[in-house]
C-alpha cells in the first residue's frame, strides 16, 4: 500500500498522453508476413504511446491559470483553463473516487489553453561575475 506522502505527490501530477504514428519497418513487416498474416493486410504504420508527465507547480485560482512543469524536461508552461479550477482541483484530490494521472491529463488538456512557455531569467550574478575577470 502507498504512504500518505506518496499519494499527497501524486495528487498534483498529471500525465499527457499523446498516440504518434510510425512507419513499419521492412523487416517487421517481413515478421508480421512470416508470423502469418496475409500480404495485402500487412499493416504499414503502428501507433506509438508517448506519456508526458507533468506537475501542478502554481495556481492562480481566481484567473484559473496553472503553472505546470514538464517533470522531464523542467521547462514551466502558463495554461488557461477553461472550466472551474477549483472544481478541477477538488475532482483531482478526491480521495473516495481517485483520478488516474492519465485522466486528469486528459481532462485538463481538453479544457485549458496553453498561453505561453515561461522562460526563466538568467542569473545576474553570473554575467557580473565574468566582467569583473
Amino acid at each position: 500500500m502507498r504512504s500518505e506522502k506518496e499519494v499527497a505527490a501524486n495528487r498534483s501530477r498529471i500525465c499527457k498522453v499523446d498516440i504518434i504514428p510510425e512507419a513499419l519497418s521492412e523487416d517487421e513487416q517481413i515478421i508480421l508476413a512470416v508470423s502469418g498474416v496475409p500480404l495485402n493486410e500487412l499493416p504499414t504504420k503502428r501507433a506509438r504511446k508517448v506519456v508526458t508527465k507533468y506537475r501542478i507547480d502554481k495556481v492562480i485560482v481566481f484567473k484559473d491559470i496553472f503553472i505546470i512543469k514538464n517533470l522531464e524536461t523542467e521547462v514551466c508552461y502558463r495554461y488557461k483553463m477553461n472550466k472551474s479550477s477549483i472544481f478541477f482541483l477538488k475532482k483531482l484530490r478526491n480521495k473516495v473516487k481517485p483520478m488516474s494521472l492519465e485522466e486528469a491529463g486528459d481532462m485538463f488538456f481538453r479544457s485549458s489553453v496553453l498561453l505561453n512557455e515561461i522562460v526563466p531569467k538568467p542569473d545576474e550574478d553570473d554575467s557580473d561575475s565574468q566582467t569583473n575577470i
